[in-house]
């Protein structure tokens, strides 16, 4: 996913993007930024397809989910964080929002439950 492709997608209004807004495009450009150094960092696709969904740029989405599941094509919303070296009950209560928010985004992107 070029970075090109994320500078197309900002938008032309002079007025400020909400918080939100600016916490997406900020996602999706770290994502980018991300498979840009290192085209080999797999997680990075479904972080970006998380944030694409949860901007309502659907086919980017799932572009991004297609090549994170062409690497782990068995991983569903479900099991997405038993890949993480740190177990779910040692993070914060801000983390585990965040990473409800990231599955709700890989749903919407289209990957299993």
């Amino acid at each position: 996913m070029p970075t090109e492709e994320l500078e197309s997608d900002r938008r032309s209004s002079a007025a400020p993007a909400s918080k939100p807004v600016r916490r997406r495009a900020t996602l999706q450009k770290i994502g980018a930024a991300a498979l840009d150094s290192n085209p080999n960092t797999v997680g990075s696709y479904a972080l970006l397809a998380s944030a694409y969904a949860l901007a309502g740029l659907g086919d980017k989405s799932r572009a991004a989910l297609a090549q994170y599941q062409k690497y782990q094509p068995d991983v569903t919303v479900g099991s997405f964080r038993s890949l993480a070296p740190v177990p779910l009950n040692l993070t914060t209560e801000k983390y585990r929002q965040q990473f409800e928010r990231l599955k709700d985004g890989l749903r919407k992107a289209g990957m299993p439950g």
